[in-house]
C-alpha cells in the first residue's frame, strides 16, 4: 500500500493555510428537487432475477452464488461507491449488513428486490453532499502547514473510519496533500483553492447525474465481480451507449482505461494501437486533462469514465 509522508513547514511554503474540524452552517449545496428520484422499476427486478439465474447456469463457472457471496455484495458495493473509504463509516457497513445480508440471497433470487442497493446509495448520496460541503467551507479558510504527517494515498484495502472525527481527520489530511499537490505545481494558494473546489463542484454534479439505472448497474456490476471478475453487467442506458459507439465509426487510443479514486488510470496498452506507438504513455500513467487539438486541456479528475472516453475518442485519423 502506498504511503506518502508529507512535511509541511512554513519554512518551505510562503503560501499558509489552516484546516479547522468543526462543520460550519450553510445553505444545502442542491435543492432536493435537483436530485433525481431513485426507485427500483419492476422491469429492474426481472433484468436482477435473471442475472443470477444467467451466473448460475449459464457462466463457464457452473457454480451456485452462495449466501456469503451476497453478504459480501454488500461490502462490494459499499467499496464501489467509496473506493477509498472515506465517506462511509464502519458503523454505516455493520448497520447495512446486519440489516440486510440475512434476506437478500431470498430477496434478490426470487423477487429480484434491489432495495439494499438503492437505500445504501441513498445514504452515500446524504453523506456525500454533507462532505462535499464540509470541504468547501474547509476551502475557504485560511491555513497552515506545519509538523510531520502522513498521509495514506490508497486506502481502498483500509476500514472504513470508526467516528465522524476520525473521518474528518482523514480528510483534512487529503485536502492538505490536495493543496500541496497544486503549491508544488506552481499555483498560488488562491488558484489551488479554485482548482480543489471545482473538482468537488465536478463530483456534485456526478451526483446530480446519478440515476436509477446507474445505481442497478453498479450493484449488479458489483454481485458479477464478486462472481467473477470479468464478467460486468450493462443497464439499459449504458448497453444503448456501448451500442451507439460500436456502431459510429469512432477510435480511441487504444488503451484499456479504469476510474481510480477520481482518476482515468491506463491499464493496459493495445498493441498496435496509437497510444502503444508513442513513448509518451504508459501503464499505471493517470490522465488529468484532455484537449481537442489546439484547444485548451480539459480537466477530466473525478469526471466520470463514460465522459472520459467520450473526450477522449474521436473520428479515425483525428
Amino acid at each position: 500500500m502506498l504511503k506518502r509522508k508529507v512535511f509541511l513547514t512554513t519554512a518551505t511554503l510562503l503560501s499558509a493555510i489552516t484546516i479547522g474540524y468543526a462543520l460550519t452552517d450553510n445553505e444545502p449545496l442542491i435543492d432536493p428537487a435537483e436530485l433525481p428520484v431513485l426507485a427500483p422499476t419492476d422491469l429492474m427486478s426481472q433484468e436482477t432475477m435473471r442475472v443470477i439465474e444467467m451466473l448460475e447456469t449459464l457462466h463457464f463457472n457452473n457454480e451456485e452464488i452462495s449466501d456469503e457471496a451476497f453478504t459480501e455484495l454488500i461490502r462490494e458495493f459499499m467499496s464501489k461507491l467509496d473506493y477509498n473509504h472515506l465517506y462511509f463509516l464502519q458503523s454505516d457497513q455493520d448497520q447495512f449488513i446486519d440489516t440486510y445480508a440475512s434476506r437478500l440471497s431470498m430477496q434478490m433470487r426470487h423477487k429480484g428486490n434491489l432495495d439494499a442497493a438503492f437505500n445504501i446509495y441513498s445514504k452515500y448520496r446524504e453523506i456525500s453532499l454533507e462532505r462535499i460541503q464540509w470541504v468547501l467551507n474547509k476551502l475557504e479558510q485560511e491555513w497552515t502547514f506545519d509538523g510531520e504527517e502522513e498521509y495514506e494515498y490508497d486506502r481502498s484495502k483500509s476500514p472504513w473510519p470508526a467516528s465522524k472525527a476520525e473521518a474528518n481527520d482523514l480528510w483534512v489530511k487529503r485536502l492538505k496533500q490536495e493543496m500541496l499537490q497544486e503549491l508544488l505545481n506552481d499555483k498560488t494558494t488562491e488558484e489551488a483553492k479554485e482548482r480543489i473546489t471545482k473538482r468537488y463542484e465536478r463530483q456534485l454534479r456526478s451526483i446530480k447525474e446519478f440515476g436509477s439505472s446507474d445505481v442497478q448497474e453498479v450493484f449488479l456490476t458489483s454481485l458479477t465481480h464478486i462472481f467473477d471478475p470479468h464478467s460486468t453487467f450493462f443497464s439499459s442506458d449504458t448497453f444503448e451507449d456501448f451500442s451507439i459507439h460500436m456502431r459510429l465509426s469512432l477510435v480511441g487510443i487504444g488503451a484499456l482505461l479504469s476510474e481510480e479514486d477520481g482518476y482515468c488510470v491506463i491499464r493496459e496498452l493495445i498493441p498496435g494501437g496509437p497510444a502503444k506507438n508513442t513513448t509518451d504513455l504508459k501503464p499505471n500513467d493517470r490522465i488529468i486533462a484532455v484537449a481537442q487539438g489546439d484547444g485548451e486541456p480539459v480537466d477530466i479528475i473525478d469526471m466520470g469514465l463514460r465522459k472520459v472516453v467520450d473526450q477522449i475518442r474521436g473520428e479515425k485519423g483525428s
